[in-house]
This record gives C-alpha cells, sequence and structure tokens, in this order.
C-alpha cells in the first residue's frame, strides 16, 4: 500500500471489473428457466382441462384435435352446433364469427377432425379423495401433460388392400375399445412396428402429439396447413 505502487483496498471498486457482478447470463438464465417451467405448467394444465370450458377433463369421454388440444366430447360437439348455426343466431359479424371459430380452432373442420382418445386410468386415493389420472398403458409412465404422449389414430380400412371376414371385424372392434393413447417413451421403446398388431394400422403420421410446447406446434401447424394445400391441389 503507501508509495509502493499498490492499490488501496477502498478504491478497489474503481478496477476494471473489480466489485461488479455480471448479472446479465444470470438474468438471462433465469429468464428462460421461467419462461421454461411456465411453459410446463401450462402443458399439464392442457392435459387436464377442457380447451373450450376450462372445466375439468372426464378422460373417458375426451376428444384430441389435430393439434393435441383436448376437449370433453359434449363441449366439442355443441361447439360445433353453435359454430353451424351461427348464421341463425345473428352471428354474422365477423367478430362473432371469429370467436365461434376460435373455440375449437381453424383446423377443427368437423366430427371428422376430432379424435377419440382413451385412456388407461390409474385410481389415486388422496386425503379419502379419490382420482382417476391417465397413464400409458405400456410403461405406466403418469401422462401429465410433461412426458411427451401421442394419440395413435388408426387408418381406415381401404377395400384395396383385400377382402375382410368376420376376424378382421371383430378385431377392429377390439382394438376401438383399448387405450390409444401412450408415452413417447413406449412408441421409441416398443417401435411403430411392433405397435402394429394392437393398435394399428396406423403410419407415423398418424399419431397426434398432445399439449405440444409452443416450439413443436408452430411445426404441427405448418404440416398441417401444408397438408390443406396438398389436398385442396390434388382435388
Amino acid at each position: 500500500m503507501g508509495g509502493d505502487g499498490g492499490v488501496i483496498a477502498s478504491d478497489r471498486r474503481y478496477m476494471r471489473g473489480a466489485g461488479q457482478a455480471d448479472n446479465t447470463g444470470d438474468s438471462k438464465r433465469a429468464s428462460k428457466a421461467a419462461i421454461a417451467e411456465a411453459e410446463r405448467e401450462a402443458q399439464q394444465q392442457a392435459m387436464t382441462t377442457c380447451a373450450i370450458t376450462g372445466g375439468e377433463l372426464d378422460y373417458k369421454n375426451v376428444v384430441v384435435c389435430p393439434f393435441g388440444r383436448l376437449y370433453n366430447r359434449e363441449a366439442a360437439v355443441e361447439a360445433l352446433l353453435r359454430r353451424k348455426t351461427k348464421t341463425k343466431n345473428n352471428a354474422t359479424d365477423r367478430g362473432n364469427e371469429d370467436a365461434l371459430v376460435e373455440e375449437l380452432g381453424w383446423q377443427v373442420r368437423g366430427l371428422k377432425d376430432l379424435y377419440p382418445a382413451r385412456f388407461q386410468l390409474l385410481k389415486k386415493v388422496s386425503n379419502g379423495i379419490v382420482t382417476h389420472v391417465p397413464i400409458c398403458p405400456i410403461t405406466s409412465v403418469e401422462l401429465n401433460g410433461i412426458q411427451p404422449a401421442y394419440l395413435i389414430v388408426r387408418e381406415k380400412y381401404n377395400k384395396k388392400r383385400g377382402r375382410r371376414n368376420d376376424d378382421d371385424d371383430h378385431d377392429d372392434d377390439v382394438r376401438e375399445t383399448i387405450p390409444n393413447v401412450l408415452s413417447e417413451k413406449a412408441i421409441k421403446e416398443m417401435g411403430i412396428d411392433a405397435l402394429q398388431e394392437e393398435y394399428g394400422p396406423f403410419q407415423q403420421n398418424d399419431m397426434i402429439r398432445l399439449v405440444p410446447s409452443a416450439i413443436t406446434l408452430s411445426e404441427i401447424k405448418d404440416k398441417f396447413k401444408a397438408k390443406w394445400e396438398s389436398e385442396k391441389t390434388s382435388k
């Protein structure tokens, strides 16, 4: 210290970078973490509530749209009826029409775009309250919105494949009763080919990702729009 050219401790704050923490990186990381946490919470909520009413999902009567949104079947059907009868209900103004479409979204043109979801349910009892939560029928992992899950949409029978018999019809009836929502983990572990006997026939693009993240949803929308354009040009 003194006259030897040293730095007095009380003046250390004037040294470049000394005594000042660079919080920019920490702030960005905290912001990203907060955004990720908010998205996880939104996905969890979307997995338990109807996308139209905001009420609790009845897992025994759920339908799913191509964007992976979950609806109570009755609420979805009523929304379609409201859309269909909007002109009769004095809904000719654009704002009201947009509101009616927004209930389900433009991706739902009719019942054909709503797919029944059949969940494997696990009974839970907590403090005397009984609840049923959806789980993967293969891995038993809880489908809570955070764990990626897919709805398997079976291809419709194509007559060109050949003649059907009573066994084919029976198999179809059985498949229409078993759970058709699987975890991504199960699909990766089993492989699509191995799942055909119980859940097929279906292809990779016949699977609907439930409650996808914002980034994944954006990709799904782009693919869906491209599919629509392709269908229009092929007609």
